[in-house]
């Protein structure tokens, strides 16, 4: 990172994963001192760091498919890097304000350096909104408040179990949860549900976290001596299961 912040300057925020490279004290300390804020992504939740997802899915099936055919490795990072989208500069454009010289040919004054701040600007949010309004049809999940008792996975898959919210992250979505055992969960708001009625939470879809081996059930058989006689009166008129009257057909011969 020392490298990369002497070349190009030291950022304001970084924006990573939670995982061990970035989760040490060590990392920390190197955060504070050059004063730098980190911000992490949900745990367990790739979409709240989807554009760096993207980048490396990109960037893996480029190099893979390199190495298959031959071809020099720096060459296909410098293709994707000058590549440009319909709307958008290249990325180093973006970064270095000029276009850089590959192995296509290209007049010199292409190089020269230019800085189209306000149209980049333009064109992303113009991008932003069109993703925006084709991709984000549902409602978002209504935001929790601190104190209140909540369902929660601890891993995506694991059963629901209880907690309670202690502290809301940076991100609106970010949630600090304390469970039953005493232990501090960070979890996006996906994976929390809000306990409504006692311990119980009607739209959890997994029951068996609502019933413990200890309980019973009370199961009231009928008594087979008693019986329920119904006099249904002769000229009761069939019914569909809709309510609607049925008429009974008139065959010659059989009436």
């Amino acid at each position: 990172m020392k490298s990369i912040f002497a070349r190009h300057g030291i950022p304001e925020v970084v924006i990573s994963d939670g995982g061990p490279p970035f989760d040490s004290f060590a990392l920390k300390e190197f955060f504070e001192e050059w004063g730098i804020e980190h911000n992490t992504s949900s745990p367990y939740f790739i979409r709240s760091n989807g554009q760096v997802e993207r980048a490396i899915q990109t960037l893996k099936r480029s190099l893979i498919k390199a190495d298959r055919e031959g071809k020099d490795i720096y060459l296909v990072l410098l293709e994707y890097r000058i590549s440009s989208s319909p709307d958008l500069a290249s990325p180093a454009e973006l970064l270095m304000g000029r276009k850089l010289r590959s192995m296509l040919p290209c007049l010199s004054k292409q190089l020269k350096p230019k800085y189209p701040i306000k149209d980049t600007l333009k064109a992303l949010k113009h991008r932003q909104n069109t993703q925006n309004k084709y991709f984000k049809s549902n409602s978002n999940l209504k935001p929790l408040k601190v104190n209140l008792h909540v369902w929660f996975r601890k891993l995506p898959k694991e059963p629901w179990i209880r907690g309670k919210i202690v502290n809301i992250g940076h991100k609106s979505r970010n949630y600090a949860i304390c469970a039953e055992n005493g232990k501090i969960y960070v979890r996006n708001r996906f994976f929390i549900r809000e306990d409504k009625s006692n311990g119980f939470y009607e739209n959890v879809r997994t029951p068996e976290v609502f019933y413990s081996s200890e309980e019973q059930e009370t199961v009231v058989m009928p008594d087979n001596n008693q019986q329920n006689t119904v006099m249904l009166p002769n000229n009761a008129q069939p019914t569909s299961r809709f309510g609607r009257k049925l008429t009974q057909p008139k065959r010659y011969g059989f009436e």
